[in-house]
């Protein structure tokens, strides 16, 4: 049941461990509603402009078809996260640029690994960036520590949040400042408006990791972003698959008409438990009276004075045979059984 609940895929949101996202959902459900989603079906929401849809790292690129209500949803007045930083590989473009050109923004990702020699955290490829002003998505925010990120190239996108000025790209990934490779602030969070809606670019996705969310700096700032919305939706459609369980429990609680379909099974699953000792018992006690006894000096429909005759197998299997023709003898064998393991032991008196 836990394997078929949990995910271990990177920034899976049922992933429990260290490059899940798990803790991300449980922080956001503090401070307002939150949603996963594995379609397109969320967007469709009445409140576009109290909802922010995040989407992270995603696997495989969103076609024009995918993004069409993504793009609704944004030019309604929506808010879109989307998290990335390379492709499939490092050489890769990150396949959020595609998202990010089909909802209209001109922000891009860079793609190159971000390091700071003087600003990180453990590692320079960790490094810290500091929010540039007050912006309510920034708001009791210190700073945000990267993990193997990039940087956001934000043309006609407001920065947020950026690094130190000793922060450089490194292209030629040897792990050191070398070549043309150039010293400056990178922006690493933007925000644009299109439609009447925004566009939040972010350079790591692994922000938002169960590790990274550690970082006071890094939990404050999805907090800061969850209490700018009433509602929070997080995208899966194009990240992986997902533990079964999960799946099958989203379906269900999106479904009306499959909720109701599970709630008369559960209660006729219900009824059988609760019914069918009851109805041995009864079945029990109405063979006892009527089934004819082959009792010597007996008349068959005499009872006595405190107790009802015993009726034996064969008469019991007689009954029913008679009372369900259409039952096969293997099911009235085992009722005749039950029946039987029923009656307490004689005394010696009997």
């Amino acid at each position: 049941m836990i394997a078929a609940s949990t995910s271990g895929a990177a920034f899976g949101a049922y992933n429990p461990a260290w490059d899940g996202t798990a803790d991300l959902r449980d922080t956001t459900a503090t401070h307002s509603e939150t949603i996963v989603s594995l379609d397109g079906e969320a967007y469709t929401t009445d409140q576009p402009d109290q909802t922010l849809a995040v989407v992270l790292a995603p696997t495989t690129p969103y076609d024009a078809e995918d993004a069409a209500p993504m793009r609704q949803f944004v030019e309604d007045g929506g808010t879109l996260l989307v998290a990335d930083n390379f492709g499939p590989t490092t050489d890769d473009p990150p396949y959020g640029n595609t998202l990010l050109a089909n909802m209209g923004a001109t922000t891009r990702f860079d793609g190159a690994l971000l390091r700071d020699e003087h600003n990180y955290y453990r590692s320079p490829a960790l490094p810290i960036a500091q929010p540039v002003s007050d912006h309510p998505y920034t708001r009791g925010v210190s700073d945000v520590t990267l993990n193997y990120g990039t940087a956001v190239v934000p043309n006609d996108a407001e920065t947020l949040v950026r690094t130190s000025e000793f922060a450089y790209r490194d292209t030629d990934q040897s792990g050191s400042l070398s070549g043309d490779e150039e010293l400056a602030r990178y922006p690493v969070v933007t925000v644009e408006a299109v439609g009447d809606g925004q566009v939040i670019a972010v350079s790591d996705p692994s922000i938002f990791i169960n590790a990274m969310l550690d970082r006071e700096g890094n939990s404050a700032f999805v907090a800061a972003l969850a209490q700018a919305h009433e509602r929070v939706i997080f995208d899966y459609s194009q990240s992986g698959s997902q533990p079964p369980v999960s799946v099958a429990l989203l379906v269900l609680r999106e479904t009306p008409l499959l909720q109701a379909l599970v709630g008369a099974i559960g209660v006729a699953l219900g009824w059988g438990v609760v019914a069918r000792p009851a109805s041995l018992t009864r079945g029990r006690d109405r063979l006892a009276t009527i089934v004819p006894v082959g009792n010597a000096g007996s008349d068959a429909s005499s009872t006595h004075e405190t107790q009802q005759p015993t009726p034996t197998e064969t008469e019991l299997l007689a009954y029913l045979r008679a009372e369900y023709p259409d039952w096969d003898d293997d099911r009235l064998q085992r009722i005749v059984a039950d029946i039987i393991a029923e009656e307490p032991a004689p005394t010696d008196n009997e």
